[in-house]
Order: structure tokens, then C-alpha cells, then sequence
């Protein structure tokens, strides 16, 4: 790469991205390191194009988080995501984007290649797969710009560099025309109709072209060189472009005979007119620009075909457009920097926005650590304060004295930021790349190092200002703290994540995200090993490259969540030296199966999904989820074809307009997954499902010799609360066509004994889709040495309970584990629910936390009720004769007021949150605190449990 080939492309990247340049080592082969990547059903950096497929109706976005998103419209549900072979740094950075016109291919290029041949290539993409088709390689600059001609037959590609313009057959990939005649990047460019070719560049011209190539017009523009965007009217007579640096553009009759109008925006404020868009009917010309006024973000309409000389001005909020695009209801869909989505009508008023489920660091008041860095402490905008113990995994009330905030400040360190591109550390300029620009810094608190946070980087100085290490991150560096003890600097990125740098080598040791609503968190090391809250682990993931001719994959936690869950692990990040290493590619040697929608199709009412799986290992089980619930019945999941590499089709008959499907493959590797929205026009009527009911109470274990009742104590009111719980939900038929019940406890035909009750969980793997399954278990419950959830059952030996608290195995094996509950629910159909009124064994140990069973419930998206916190002791109601929480569950499904909604229906989340309010009314306050607890994913909560108590219907 020559010296002007380098300086061309720092330009470039300045201009259209106002990005700092972090060099890369050419590597000449793309890297197989897992990556972490969060993905939380959003971009989580700044959304750079978006393009409509208008025969599917669907909206394909790039963002720089490196993925491909496919939305269904008019909800804006995310159908899939697609990673782009990537790696730290800008390599697999999408610039350009283009959709063809039958909606099946999607074209992307960018920084894509350039850090592994010094040649960029355009990745092309099957919509309805997600798979990679083909590449165009070889490009002698970045890619910036792409367009598809009207009839799909050619792919026009602007590059940066100088390197001109070049249009490909997209049949046979051969360049058809190129003009290389350019003096700078190309900004954009468009194909109208008819086949004609129009392009912007930075050099300051405007150039047309004839469908075979033939230059009709170039022709500069005064105003400014940095044109931005360009854009045939729809019907192809007129076309308009942008400027990046000034708030004009103009608009042309399509042969660039004549100059129809020039819009100018006499506002200081408005900064350019860069981003162009047409309305479908080409009535209406639509433009926006940088704005730096402290007012609503302007966007100007202009009718009459864009040449009505004062546009309409519709105020959308305060957001910086990155692309938008008007739909052919009227409504306009923007993209912005956020990063976030908006809709809005045309008259400019938002009808709903989509905004990336991450914090926003830059808005925090305080970023504070402990001298440890195992705590950290943020106050959000709104004043919502969290402090959280990482390596525990929990939230504190920790008073902020022992928490510091950034050193700014200190004698050895003068460091002015006045101009952020060239900042200078006492009076000197730093070391830093061209263009980049200054975000954040501190100082450590032994004053012997300076921590440089900036749009794509951290820096480490001393106090000569030179660079001790960098650390490349793929975001801006928002914040940044250094520790205390010296150990550790931590930064908070732009894309939520928070990482805990090594101070002396800035190597990376452990990365966080906390999401912003439910403060669901996932900590993770670099090898893959993590902790997590209860549903944290499933915005998180690994890209893994699979060449530069395949889609990356996208694994997430939750699918090796049997293997990687290990929350003890993370301590060690904090106990161990700091500098040791963490081999990210210890993941490859464990990976679960690739599962892949290749196509859906709709016949015969049904939605029908053909599927690839491939895996190390054979498969042999696919299991189906609708909207959050197991479709697949048990004898359904077992594959006919097992094998490495199976293709399949799932059938799906819902009575739901949306689909939101997940299919999953068990493996000893983990499980595969996949995921997709699908719109179901095959609506169908679906008959009332049948209620699986088990309820086991436990009141006399018999194998435990009456010289240890003492610590391991009979219980009162398990037996009745089991039969009461058996009789109000086994009468409840009017909500069912069926109730299939079973009671097993100490006085009923089936005894509470371990042999009985696996029994009878097997049978519940004849529910079906339809069904709702409900296990209800009132005994003792522990933890083992390994922190393991366990159930006494009648027969439950002494020997098995002393040999689990001391980490030995079971003798026996008569204890309930956790996996002997969950295993069987994760293998049924229907909804599923699982109630425990268990934690009345304190006097065994006192660890009584349920937490290892509810962490998987929630990887197997089961619901649980629990009847208290680990650390609280579950009260009892004598004059009733019932355990408190029993006895709330009761009181909810005969209590009118349950139905908060008045439909009629008491549903999952009515009937835990009356039967709470129940508990904290008649609890006893000297026995101390009990909190009822719910796990349930969202697509559960609402699952209906009974009719409500009048109900007429």
C-alpha cells in the first residue's frame, strides 16, 4: 500500500464517517477468534443505510455493529440478523448497502476485506437465508456506495480512493463499464429507471450516464466538493443531490439539461442538506441534513416534484438522521445515530421509534468504581442509580464515599482538549491517528499514567507522553475509570458494553452489559466462560468467522449456557494475577449446532419452514417454539434423517397473525438455536388446549432417622397444601377440554417417592402445543457444595443429603435434582409452569437459594413461582393450615380482584401478583421478610391459568 493510497483512505474515512483510523497489521487471512458481540434484537452502533424491499414489504438495514438486519414492515420486526466477517477495528464495516429489485440478494461493502488482502469485496447475501452466494473480491479501494438497476440485472459500485465508478453484470459478476476518471471518493450513487447512472463525488462533480456507460454529463458544482447524496425521482425526470459541508441542494431534470431549483436553508444552524429521498408517487422531495441548533431536528418536504420554492418543516425530535426512507402509506422511516429507528406520518409527526436497548453512557452523571473495580456504580438521566458487584453478580446499596469518580486532574498531567482531533499532554501533541478525536480520559490515582479514551481507541501515556499501549475498541469510549489499587482501567463503550482493561497492558479481561429497562446483566471473559442474571446471557454473544465465503456465525450464551455459566469464573478475573490470558478460542472446540431457516413457505393453511442443521455430532432432535411457547410435540422432536448435515421442514398451524418462531436442537455441545419473526396469513382456529397437572407434597421423609429429625425436621401443611392446590386447579375445566391431574403425596394412592414422581413427569410429554402443564412441589429444598438446588422426596437417605453438603456423590441418587425437574418440562409442548413451596430447609444448611434451577428454567423459557428469595425463610399459616405462599395462590383464584384487567381470565402475572400482595398482607414481620418470586419470559406471563371467580362468559 503506497503512502498516497493511505493518506486517500484517511480522507475518505473522515469525510463519510468522521472516524479515526486504528491501523491494522495485513494478516492476509481472515481470523478465526470468537468475537463478543451484543445483540439484543437492534443495532447497537450508528445504523449507515437503509433500503426498502418493497415486493416483500420489508425494510434491510447496515450498522456499525458489523450486521445485516432484515424488518418486516409495517411492525418493524426484526426477521434476521447477519453477521459480516469481521474483525477488532473497522475490517468488515459496511458503508455501502443495496437490496435487489425481486427482493432475494442483498449487496454490502465497505471496509470489508481490506485488512486481510489490502483489496475490499462486496458480500452478497440470500435474503430469505441469511447465507452468503457470492463475492466480488478483488476492489482496489474501500467500497462506499451500491446500486441496483431497476431490473436487477446490474450492481453499480462507487469507491473511495479515486477509483472511480464500475457497474457489474449480475449474472456473470464481469464489469460491464467503469470510469475511473475520478479525483476523489464516490459519494453515491443511483441508477434511475430507465437504466441511466448518476453519481456525486468528493472531487465536486456531479456525473450522468448513459445505461452503456457513455459519460453525458460532468459537471461541477461551486458550492462545495463534498456532495453528498443523489437520487432519481421514482417516475426518472428530475434528480437531486446534497451537500455534505453546506445547507443546499439542488434539483435537475434527469439529462442535467436544465437546474429546475436550488433549496437553500437560511438557517446557521442547519449545517447541510446532504440526505436525499423521494416520496413513491415522485410528488414530494424530502431532505435533511447535520443540524447543531438546540431545537427539534429539522426535516424539509418540498412538493410540487421538489421544486416548490419553501418546503414544509416537520420538527421530529432532537436525533441526527443517518438515512430515511417514505413508504408507500406516506409514512417516512428514518434511520439515526442513536442508534435508533423512528417513524413518522407526513406531517412530520412520530408515530413510533424503535431505540437500541443500550446505555447510554455518555448521559451518566457519575461513573465510579470501587478501589478493587469489582464495583461499579452509574446514575442514569433520570437519576435511577445502580451499583453492582460484578464478580457476584449482584446489585448493592453501597454508599458512593466508597466508590471514586474519575481523576481528571493532577500536576504531572496537563492535558488540553480544546481542539479534540490534536490534543496536547503538557503543551506536547499526543500520539494519535489522524481524525481521531478525544471522547474521555483519567488519570491513575498514583499520577504515573494518563488514560486516553477516544472514538475508537484507548491510549495509555506517561507522564513524557509516551504511548505505553493501545486498546482498540469498536466503539466510541464514552467514559473510563482507572482503579484505585492500579490493576484496572475501565471503560464504558458507546455500544453499552463496559470492559475491564488490564492497566499494564491494556489487554482486555472482562466485558459487561446491562440492559437499560430490566437491568438483565451478562458479565463475560474473553474465553467465553460467564455469569449472568437471569435472562442477561441471552443478549450476548460470539461472531465467529467461517472464511470469507460463508456467513459468520452467531452463537449465543444461552446456547452454551450448560457448558459456560460458570459463575465462579468470573471471581477469578478479580482474585487471580492480571496478567493472565484468556484463549477465546477454547469456544471453537465446543460449539452446538447450526440450525437455519432457508426458506419459509406458506400451503394448505400451514406455515411451512425448511431447515438446515449441521453439527460435528449427529442430530437427531428439533424442537419448534411459537411465540415464546414449545410447538413440537415430545414424539415429534426426534429427526427420521439424523445425521451431521439434516434438512428438514417444520409445519406450524397458529391462531396468531405473528409469529415469532425459535427452533432449537439439543447437543452435549450445547443447543442450536435460531430465531425469525414470520407473518402468518394462514390464520387458523385453534380448540381449547388440556391442563396437565401434577402437585407433589412431601410432609414425612421416612429414611431419615429419628435421631437427625432435628435437622432435617417432617413438615406440617406440604400434604395439604398439595390437595388443595390438586382440587382448585382440577376444577377449573370450563378453561380446558381437559384436565388430566395427579396428586402424589404422603396420604394420597401415589406416594411422594423419587421413582413415582419421575413416573408421572414422564407422562407429560403427551401435552401438545395446545396444553398448559403445571407442576406444583411442596417439600424441602437445598443447595449442595456445588450450589445446586435439591428436592427431599419421602424416600430421600440421610447419607445422600450429608454427601451432597460435603461436594461427595450420591450414594443412592434419592434426592430430586434440579435437572430431574426441568428436563422433563423442557422436553413437553404447551406452556409450562413449575411452582415450589419449598424453602424450609434452613435447617440443613443454610443455603437455601434457588437460584441454579431458576437460571436454567429461564434458559429453557419455563415459568416458576417461587415462595421466597434464597436468603428468606418460606412463613407458615396455622389457622389455615397451609404454607403462606400456598395459601396466596389459593386466595388469587377465587378472588375476584385478581382480574386487574376484566377480561374474565386471570393469567400468570394477575395471579402471582395478587397472590404477593396476599403473602406481604398476612406475613409475619418478627419472622422477617418473604418475597414471592416470578421468573417468566414475557411471551409467558400472560398465559391464562383459570376463569376468573362471576365470570358470565
Amino acid at each position: 500500500m503506497n503512502k498516497k493510497t493511505i493518506k486517500l483512505c484517511c480522507v475518505i474515512l473522515c469525510c463519510v464517517l468522521e472516524l479515526p483510523i486504528i491501523h491494522s497489521t495485513w494478516a492476509n487471512t481472515i481470523p478465526d477468534i470468537p468475537f463478543p458481540r451484543i445483540d439484543a434484537g437492534m443495532h447497537n452502533a450508528e445504523i449507515e443505510q437503509i433500503r426498502l424491499d418493497e415486493k416483500n414489504n420489508r425494510v434491510i438495514s447496515i450498522g456499525f455493529d458489523k450486521t445485516i438486519r432484515i424488518w418486516q414492515l409495517p411492525q418493524l420486526k426484526l426477521i434476521r440478523t447477519i453477521p459480516l466477517p469481521s474483525q477488532q477495528g473497522y475490517e468488515g464495516t459496511p458503508f455501502g448497502l443495496a437490496v435487489s429489485p425481486d427482493g432475494k440478494t442483498i449487496a454490502v461493502g465497505g471496509w470489508t476485506g481490506w485488512d486481510w488482502h489490502e483489496k475490499a469485496s462486496i458480500y452478497l447475501f440470500n435474503t430469505d437465508s441469511g447465507q452468503m452466494i457470492h463475492r466480488v473480491s478483488q476492489l482496489p479501494a474501500l467500497v462506499g456506495t451500491l446500486a441496483y438497476s431497476a431490473d436487477g440485472r446490474y450492481l453499480a459500485v462507487g469507491l473511495h480512493s479515486g477509483e472511480g465508478l464500475r457497474v457489474y453484470d449480475t449474472q456473470t459478476w464481469q464489469v460491464r463499464w467503469q470510469d475511473t476518471e475520478y479525483g476523489e471518493r464516490v459519494t453515491f450513487v443511483d441508477i434511475a429507471v430507465d437504466g441511466r447512472v448518476a453519481t456525486t463525488a468528493a472531487d465536486g462533480y456531479v456525473r450522468l450516464y448513459q445505461p452503456d456507460g457513455k459519460l453525458y454529463l460532468r459537471q461541477e458544482i461551486g458550492v462545495s466538493k463534498q456532495l453528498g447524496g443523489i437520487r432519481f425521482s421514482p417516475d426518472g425526470k428530475r434528480i437531486t443531490f446534497g451537500i455534505m459541508d453546506q445547507p443546499y441542494a439542488m434539483v435537475l431534470a434527469a439529462d442535467g439539461s436544465q437546474v429546475l431549483a436550488t433549496h437553500h436553508i437560511q438557517n446557521v444552524e442547519q449545517k447541510s442538506l446532504c440526505c436525499i429521498a423521494w416520496s413513491k408517487d415522485s410528488q414530494f422531495l424530502y431532505l435533511n441534513g447535520r443540524y447543531q441548533g438546540q431545537n427539534a431536528t429539522p426535516l424539509y418536504r418540498y412538493a410540487q416534484g421538489g421544486i416548490a420554492a419553501v418546503p414544509q418543516q416537520m420538527n421530529v425530535g432532537k436525533r441526527e438522521f443517518t438515512n430515511m426512507l417514505p413508504l408507500a402509506d406516506g409514512n417516512i422511516l428514518f434511520a439515526t445515530n442513536t442508534p435508533s429507528f423512528g417513524m413518522v406520518n407526513s406531517q412530520g409527526q412520530l408515530i413510533q421509534e424503535w431505540i437500541a436497548p443500550i446505555l447510554r453512557f455518555d448521559q451518566l452523571k457519575d461513573f465510579r468504581l470501587s478501589a478493587d473495580a469489582r464495583q461499579i456504580q452509574f446514575t442514569t438521566k433520570n437519576n435511577i442509580s445502580k451499583t453492582m458487584q460484578v464478580d457476584l453478580g449482584q446489585w448493592l446499596n453501597v454508599p458512593t464515599t466508597s466508590l471514586s469518580t474519575a481523576l481528571k486532574q493532577h500536576q504531572q498531567f496537563k492535558l488540553d482538549i480544546q481542539n479534540r482531533e490534536q490534543p496536547k499532554l503538557n503543551g506536547q501533541l499526543l500520539t494519535i491517528d489522524k481524525f481521531e478525536k478525544y471522547e474521555s480520559h483519567t488519570i491513575s490515582q498514583d499520577g504515573k499514567n494518563l488514560y486516553f479514551g477516544s472514538g475508537w481507541a484507548v491510549r495509555a501515556y506517561n507522564t513524557q507522553g509516551q504511548q505505553q499501549w493501545s486498546y482498540a475498541s469498536q466503539t466510541p469510549v464514552e467514559q473510563i475509570n482507572s482503579s484505585q489499587d492500579g490493576h484496572w482501567v475501565v471503560v464504558a463503550l458507546a455500544d453499552g458494553t463496559l470492559r475491564w482493561l488490564d492497566a499494564k497492558t491494556g489487554q482486555e479481561r472482562l466485558g459487561l452489559y446491562i440492559h437499560p429497562k430490566d437491568f438483565e446483566w451478562v458479565a463475560w471473559r474473553p474465553d467465553g466462560v460467564y455469569a449472568s442474571s437471569l435472562y442477561g446471557d441471552q443478549y450476548m454473544g460470539w461472531v465467529i468467522n467461517r472464511g470469507e465465503e460463508h456467513t459468520p456465525r452467531f452463537v449465543r450464551a444461552v446456547q452454551m449456557e450448560r457448558q459456560l455459566y460458570q459463575p465462579d469464573a468470573i471471581k477469578t478475573v478479580f482474585s487471580q494475577a492480571k496478567n493472565q490470558s484468556f484463549d477465546a478460542r477454547s469456544l471453537l472446540k465446543q460449539l452446538p449446532p447450526f440450525v437455519n431457516i432457508q426458506q419459509v413457505r406458506y400451503q394448505q393453511g400451514k406455515v411451512l419452514l425448511d431447515v438446515e442443521l449441521s453439527a460435528e455430532q449427529k442430530i437427531d432432535n428439533l424442537t419448534a417454539y411459537v411465540n415464546g411457547i414449545p410447538y413440537t410435540p415430545t414424539v415429534q422432536r426426534k429427526l427420521s434423517n439424523a445425521g451431521q448435515n439434516v434438512k428438514t421442514t417444520v409445519e406450524i398451524s397458529s391462531d396468531q397473525k405473528d409469529l415469532q418462531i425459535r427452533l432449537e436442537t439439543m447437543s452435549a455441545q450445547g443447543i442450536g438455536m435460531t430465531e425469525q419473526f414470520v407473518p402468518n396469513p394462514m390464520v387458523q382456529a385453534q380448540k381449547k388446549g388440556r391442563l396437565f397437572l401434577i402437585t407433589i407434597g412431601v410432609n414425612k421423609f421416612t429414611q431419615i432417622p429419628l435421631g437427625y429429625k432435628e435437622r432435617v425436621k417432617d413438615l406440617k401443611y406440604a400434604v395439604n397444601d398439595a390437595n388443595a392446590f390438586y382440587k382448585a386447579l382440577s376444577q377449573k375445566k370450563s378453561l380446558y377440554s381437559d384436565i388430566i391431574a395427579v396428586n402424589i403425596n404422603d396420604d394420597a394412592q401415589l406416594r411422594p417417592n423419587k421413582a413415582t414422581i419421575l413416573q408421572q413427569l414422564k407422562q407429560l410429554e403427551q401435552a401438545t402445543a395446545q396444553d398448559t402443564v403445571v407442576v406444583y412441589l411442596a417439600s424441602h429444598g437445598f443447595n449442595n457444595k456445588k450450589g445446586e438446588y435439591l428436592f427431599l422426596t419421602q424416600d430421600s437417605s440421610l447419607t445422600d443429603i450429608q454427601n451432597s453438603l460435603k461436594g461427595e456423590a450420591m450414594t443412592q441418587n434419592s434426592l430430586l435434582t434440579w435437572q430431574e425437574i426441568l428436563n422433563p418440562l423442557w422436553n413437553v409442548a404447551g406452556k409450562r409452569l413449575l411452582i415450589i413451596d419449598s424453602c424450609h430447609a434452613q435447617q440443613v444448611t443454610q443455603s437455601t437459594d434457588p437460584f441454579s434451577l431458576l437460571k436454567r428454567s429461564a434458559a429453557a423459557n419455563i415459568a416458576v413461582l417461587a415462595a421466597a428469595k434464597g436468603d428468606e425463610t418460606s412463613q407458615e399459616l396455622a389457622q389455615f393450615g397451609h404454607g403462606l405462599f400456598t395459601f396466596g395462590l389459593l386466595y388469587g383464584l377465587k378472588d375476584p380482584e385478581t382480574d386487574q384487567n376484566h377480561n374474565q381470565m386471570i393469567d400468570l402475572k394477575e395471579w402471582f401478583d395478587r397472590s404477593n400482595q396476599i403473602v406481604q398482607q398476612h406475613r409475619m414481620a418478627n419472622l422477617g421478610e418473604q418475597t414471592p418470586q416470578m421468573i417468566a419470559a414475557p411471551s409467558v406471563r400472560l398465559i391464562p391459568i383459570s376463569i376468573a371467580p362471576g365470570a358470565t362468559k
